[in-house]
């Protein structure tokens, strides 16, 4: 083959080449703008999220846990929707890294796998949104990527450094944003019970209760910090000490071994364990008795923070551990031997131990500010 030859043949190589790689770069732009316009389309099928009057709240469970928590971070949302004048929450769940690595390592006490966190997410996490009523809607999102995604197309974020982990904000602050806000606004506590949850439970009230007012019991029996657990002898004799013709006692167990543990006997007074497992139920629960009464635990926040639920909370602070310590409720907005400010005339923090005495005479004291109320009409 001649040199011209072989140099004609190169150029045309060269020249389709090119051309090849042109036309698969047109075909790279036309997939990439695809991409984009089925991207746009899919987030407008996301209720809100192009609605300028939504707040997207975003729990990024990078940085939070997966616990009751969830309520104060709802009470922290809907103070910034309050002071942003907004029309309604879209609470984003930004779901944890993949590989899921748990903080303590398998065989701790505490360890917990990504098949809890997961069910933890789907069991309290999701339906705690509901007991919002602004929340609009809510997104449950499979990492922090297709989160941020999401939230380019939002006007109204919060937290808004959620996507710079240095700057995440804390639980603690979470806590304080929620506490100093209600204060401030001076409203009670946001959390209220669904509507189909209430007729559940007023069904339910009406064959099981004989016209009985409900005092519900809230129990904690966790293998985590085991010495902030409740004392059983000391709810039951005080369940026992109740006028029967009036009162009916109802035990919620804990949620960790309301299906496993060993059978209790609970003097005849009856145990309501849907409640242990659905938030809407266990918040109506809470919203028809005549007073909620449990130690310092995840379950009773719901009730500190619906200012329709009746309560009295003990065993606030419990010796050797952090999170029950004085200095850590007072960094979270709780001084000791205290009630937050936003808590209606009928919800009180006792901060002694659940001792049957204690119990018995917080709920005499408490009982008869509400009797009084309830024949001023005051109450329903």
């Amino acid at each position: 083959m001649s040199a011209s030859i072989s140099s004609h043949i190169g150029r045309l190589a060269q020249r389709a080449g090119r051309s090849a790689r042109y036309r698969l770069g047109r075909l790279g732009m036309r997939l990439a703008g695809l991409s984009h316009r089925i991207a746009r389309h899919t987030l407008r099928q996301i209720p809100g999220a192009y609605d300028n009057e939504l707040l997207y709240a975003v729990y990024d469970l990078n940085a939070m846990p997966t616990s009751y928590d969830i309520a104060w971070f709802l009470a922290a949302a809907e103070v910034e929707r309050r002071d942003r004048g907004l029309a309604g929450v879209h609470v984003v769940i930004s779901l944890f890294d993949r590989p899921f690595r748990h903080a303590k390592p398998a065989g701790h006490e505490d360890h917990v796998d990504e098949a809890d966190m997961l069910w933890r997410v789907e069991n309290i996490i999701v339906p705690c949104c509901s007991l919002l009523p602004s929340c609009a809607s809510y997104s449950l999102m499979p990492s922090p990527l297709a989160t941020a995604r999401l939230l380019s197309q939002v006007r109204h974020l919060w937290p808004e450094q959620w996507q710079s982990p240095n700057r995440r904000p804390t639980l603690t602050q979470i806590y304080n944003h929620a506490i100093s806000g209600l204060n401030r606004l001076k409203i009670g506590g946001p959390l209220r019970a669904p509507t189909r949850g209430r007729g559940y439970v007023r069904d339910w009230i009406e064959k099981t209760a004989g016209g009985r007012s409900l005092v519900v019991i809230t129990l904690r029996n966790h293998h985590g910090g085991p010495a902030r657990n409740s004392d059983l002898a000391s709810w039951l004799a005080f369940a026992d000490s109740l006028d029967r013709a009036r009162f009916l006692a109802i035990f919620v167990p804990d949620t960790l071994h309301a299906l496993s543990a060993d059978p209790v006997d609970y003097h005849g007074h009856v145990l309501f364990a849907p409640a242990a497992h659905n938030m809407g139920l266990r918040l109506a629960l809470h919203e028809a008795a005549y007073l909620n009464l449990s130690v310092s635990n995840g379950p009773a926040y719901l009730s500190v923070l619906d200012e329709a639920s009746r309560y009295l909370m003990f065993k606030i602070l419990v010796p050797g551990l952090h999170l029950t310590s004085a200095e850590h409720l007072a960094a979270q907005g709780f001084p000791k031997d205290t009630t937050p400010a936003f808590a209606t005339a009928f919800q009180k923090w006792v901060w002694e131990d659940d001792q049957t005495s204690t119990l018995h005479r917080e709920f005499e004291a408490i009982s008869a500010k509400i009797d009084a109320a309830l024949n001023a009409g005051a109450l329903v």
